[in-house]
């Protein structure tokens, strides 16, 4: 095995995912390397690549720079916390017909910390039985829409959006810039504003390879598993406009049934990105 001077070794390109891939061999089966030269080396992963820490120390393989969300486990991962009837809470929503995702988050109304809590995917079923799977978890809690598939036109003639609230969810159109939305939550799993509880593993397992084109750097690549991902940007793109806390509901502050307290926004829609 060739050794190079700091344990490195790069593996080709992954070609179905978009990105190089590196595998770390463990400092300590280096005998080259002095103890000093690691103490050197780990400060200063702290401070230009934190993410791959672990990773050099364990030998275990680790994504290249094309991850779109290059985050530690362990800084990102938590327990479920104690969420009780002071905390807003909102979810997002992407539909399809292969898969319908929906990603619920709630937020520490001391720590101000969200916390993405539930995930739900499933395919190739009508739109009534993922409403209901989305009621089931709180039929007060609004939501925030892909703005593409809000507009998308059932046989009956009406909007995804529309037949949506006709099955009673609250949701809104998740207007926006996606490249401005994804840098905002990779700052917010950088500084800990958000946090993945550990029970959503489908999502932690999507966002372990999400991924951005290999020609392409300012581009998400294309054909991965991105609904989850996606849904999980729209929520927190519309958290602040639109959550709401089960006290404001309970107490009559809000009613829950309300699709008209919220904009839209779809007269602000992007000609450029479509959010």
């Amino acid at each position: 095995m060739t050794f190079f001077p700091d344990g490195k070794q790069v593996t080709g390109p992954r070609k179905e995912l978009g990105l190089y891939t590196e595998t770390l061999n463990i400092w300590s089966d280096a005998p080259h390397i002095s103890e000093e030269w690691k103490i050197q080396q780990l400060e200063r992963l702290k401070v230009t690549d934190p993410n791959s820490i672990a990773a050099r120390m364990e030998g275990l393989p680790v994504a290249g720079s094309g991850r779109v969300y290059p985050f530690r486990d362990d800084q990102v991962i938590v327990p479920m916390p104690k969420i009780d009837n002071s905390w807003r809470r909102a979810y997002g929503l992407d539909p399809g017909w292969n898969a319908n995702a929906a990603i619920w988050v709630a937020e520490d109304p001391y720590t101000n910390i969200k916390y993405i809590y539930s995930e739900y995917q499933e395919g190739q079923k009508i739109d009534e039985i993922h409403a209901a799977a989305i009621r089931a978890r709180g039929d007060w809690i609004p939501g925030a829409i892909d703005p593409h598939g809000a507009r998308h036109r059932r046989d009956d003639g009406t909007d995804k959006i529309t037949y949506f609230r006709s099955l009673r969810l609250n949701i809104v159109s998740a207007n926006g810039d996606p490249t401005v939305t994804r840098s905002m939550i990779r700052g917010m799993l950088e500084v800990g504003s958000l946090k993945i509880v550990e029970t959503c593993t489908q999502l932690i397992d999507d966002l372990h390879n999400y991924v951005y084109d290999e020609d392409n750097p300012d581009k998400v690549a294309d054909k991965q598993s991105d609904h989850r991902p996606d849904a999980m940007a729209y929520v927190i793109l519309k958290f602040n406009q639109i959550a709401i806390a089960p006290v404001d509901v309970i107490s009559g502050l809000i009613d829950k049934n309300s699709q008209d307290v919220y904009d839209d926004g779809n007269s602000n829609t992007s000609s450029s990105t479509g959010y």
